[in-house]
This record gives structure tokens, C-alpha cells and sequence, in this order.
């Protein structure tokens, strides 16, 4: 629906992350109850689905729903990368100033392929592939109220789940030096909480004051081999 790219510091609407600017994509709703499918075929396995899901649930609710699966079939011998995802969302207005939004996604993506600089199909010295699979959800409750024509006060909580597991083959020398064997398992959560007032003193001067709360944790294990039969280890926790 619009992009719109804000500079500067954006912490007190967007949270932490917005120290130095902010890109806020609002994406595409229908208020219209109904559904698309859309299918995409072609060479070598290619195919893409995709459905998409608009109801309302009666007053002012309404639930979207959406569903997708790529999988980017066997052009180049021994790579391959298939993605599914699935989001949902309610919207609804309590009352005529207080609007909740609550949304919920999840990915998982599978890929396999021959690392960069190792020659690819045709002149990779090993054929071990790089494997790469990762898993993604997050759910999220926005809610939203306005008092008067000058006072809106926003609260949004969030949870975010990303876990991926990476294997990655010796590159022989070439172009460059060569590269070790690698491989990691890694997991990272993040949960945000963030209230905040927006006054409009004037046409001209706005104001904001809030708290934003954002607790990370994550850990990687893994290790690089620098050759058979030694191993240094790259495990860090955050």
C-alpha cells in the first residue's frame, strides 16, 4: 500500500531498533470477502502457490488469512530451495476510538547448493553441498486508542522465533585460498513490549513519550574445521 522512509531517530514510536531511521512498509488489505489463488508452474520442477483469504467475521471483525509454497525446482544440478509460509491475522474495533490488530506468521525454507567459489556443478572439486534450513514464527498484538482529537495511545507486544541449521563443505583452493568446512545450529528469540503517547500540541509541534522493553536470547553451537581431524569450536551465547 506505501513505503514511506522516515530519518533519523525513531525509538520513541518504533522501539530500539529505530535509533537511526525507520522503513515502514504497510502492505495490502481488502475489506472484501473473498479469496485469490494464484499457481505458477514451470521447467525443471518450478512452482509457486499462493492463497489468500479475506472474512469478515460479523460488526467490525475481520479475519485475513494467507498461505504460500515455492519450490524453485532442479536448474542448476544439486541446488534446490522450497519455502512455505503462513500468516493470519484479526483485526477488529472494540469501540469507535480502540482498534486491536493481533497477527501471527510462520516459514520454514529448505536449500541445498554448492558454495561461492567452489566452481558450482561444473567445476567444483568436491561435490558436498552447502545446506542451509531455517524455521521462523512470530506473533504480535497491536492495540490502539484515541482520546480527543489531539491524544492517541499505542501498545504493541511481540514474540519472534528464528532457528536455522547450517552446514557448509570445504572449499579447495582457487580464486582464493581455500576455505574450512563449517557447521552451526542456531537459535534466537526476541520479545518486545512498547506503549506510548502521541499529543498533538499544535498543527505543527507533535510530542511523544513512552517505554519500549526488548528482551533477546539466543546461542549458536558449532564448529570450523581448519583441517581432518581438528576443530576449533565457534559457540557464543547472547
Amino acid at each position: 500500500q506505501s513505503i514511506e522512509v522516515m530519518r533519523g531517530v525513531q525509538s520513541s514510536i518504533y522501539g530500539s531498533d529505530g535509533l537511526g531511521g525507520v522503513v515502514h512498509i504497510r502492505t495490502r488489505s481488502s475489506d472484501i470477502d473473498g479469496g485469490s489463488l494464484n499457481v505458477s508452474l514451470g521447467q525443471e520442477g518450478f512452482s509457486q502457490y499462493s492463497l489468500a483469504l479475506s472474512q469478515s467475521l460479523g460488526g467490525s471483525n475481520r479475519l485475513r488469512l494467507s498461505l504460500s509454497d515455492e519450490d524453485d525446482g532442479d536448474v542448476l544440478r544439486g541446488n534446490f530451495f522450497e519455502t512455505q509460509a503462513t500468516s493470519v491475522s484479526l483485526e477488529s474495533m472494540l469501540t469507535d476510538t480502540t482498534h486491536l490488530a493481533i497477527r501471527g506468521f510462520s516459514s520454514q525454507t529448505d536449500s541445498r547448493g554448492f558454495p561461492d567459489d567452489s566452481g558450482g556443478p561444473l567445476l567444483a572439486v568436491s561435490p558436498s553441498l552447502n545446506r542451509k534450513d531455517r524455521e521462523q514464527s512470530g506473533v504480535s498484538a497491536a492495540l490502539s486508542s484515541t482520546a480527543g482529537s489531539r491524544l492517541q495511545i499505542n501498545l504493541v507486544v511481540g514474540a519472534n522465533q528464528y532457528d536455522e541449521a547450517n552446514e557448509s563443505p570445504a572449499i579447495a583452493p582457487g580464486a582464493r585460498d581455500g576455505v574450512p568446512a563449517s557447521n552451526f545450529d542456531s537459535s534466537f528469540r526476541r520479545d518486545t513490549l512498547t506503549l506510548n503517547a502521541v499529543f498533538d500540541a499544535s498543527e505543527v509541534l507533535r510530542g511523544t513519550v513512552g517505554i519500549d522493553l526488548l528482551d533477546e536470547d539466543g546461542a549458536l553451537v558449532g564448529d570450523i574445521e581448519l583441517f581432518p581431524g581438528f576443530s576449533l569450536p565457534q559457540d557464543f551465547e547472547l
